[in-house]
């Protein structure tokens, strides 16, 4: 366990518990853990922790939820609750700057996949419109704080935040064709959207509209149900926890709107 020096007490109490499976299995949850928390994760300032995701040097929005939930589990632990949490910042800094994109840089570089927009923000890796990269902000965000058992890291600047994704999402569900186009040519089929980047053909339904499926491809279809389940649930929990009717009413009849067209 001389890898795992450092770590929170409640993961190395986790890599001890998963010795007890074989010495295999104690190697794979070390050095996932060690790798999660010493290598992808780096301080930002301001409270942020960037999360790189694979062998890419850029955070996904959703990638970043699923490689930390996990974690959840110990957050009576301070120091993980503080790591989840600035990730939750992290996540709601990066759809600030533009809720369109799926990948960050940890500084605003310009690095990129490919600069796909002229406008692309510097900080912008990617800007694949996914709908998991919001779901997943909120599906972060509001486990931390049932896990806390409190609302504190859903802060006044936390809701602005949601408030305009809300919208963003209502606005999707009649989706303007030529306000989003994606076109890589010389790049494989799965990297640009159909029909000159704009994507399938479609009559608007009652879902809304995403560019590109969980696996980073394009969608095919241009309403992507899994992602739409996922954003009605997350939508009716973020009605249950505001303290603004007027929010609760735009989520909940959201949801109720996709409810009915899936």
């Amino acid at each position: 366990m001389m890898k795992s020096i450092g770590l929170p007490t409640p993961l190395r109490d986790a890599i001890d518990r998963a010795a007890t499976l074989g010495s295999q299995t104690e190697v794979l949850v070390e050095t996932a853990l060690v790798r999660l928390w010493r290598d992808a994760g780096k301080p930002m300032g301001d409270d942020l922790t960037f999360i790189s995701t694979g062998d890419i040097p850029a955070m996904w929005i959703r990638d970043s939820t699923w490689q930390v939930r996990p974690l959840l589990r110990f957050v009576a632990d301070p120091a993980v609750a503080r790591f989840i949490e600035s990730v939750v910042k992290t996540q709601a800094f990066y759809l600030n700057i533009d809720p369109y994109a799926n990948a960050f840089n940890p500084t605003a570089s310009g690095d990129c996949w490919h600069k796909d927009f002229e406008e692309q923000s510097p900080w912008v890796f990617e800007r694949k419109f996914e709908l998991d990269s919001i779901t997943g902000f909120w599906q972060l965000s509001l486990d931390l704080a049932d896990a806390l058992g409190s609302d504190s890291i859903l802060d006044a600047g936390w809701w602005h935040t949601t408030e305009s994704l809300v919208e963003l999402l209502w606005k999707e569900t009649a989706h303007d064709s030529d306000s989003y186009i994606f076109f890589r040519p010389n790049n494989p089929p799965h990297d640009s959207l159909s029909n000159a980047g704009r994507g399938a053909p479609y009559a608007d339904c009652g879902l809304i509209w995403s560019a590109f499926r969980p696996s980073d491809d394009a969608c095919e279809m241009p309403f992507l149900v899994p992602s739409n389940i996922h954003a009605a649930l997350l939508l009716r929990r973020l009605a249950a926890r505001t303290e603004s009717n007027a929010l609760a009413a735009r989520c909940t009849t959201l949801a109720d709107q996709i409810d009915n067209a899936i």
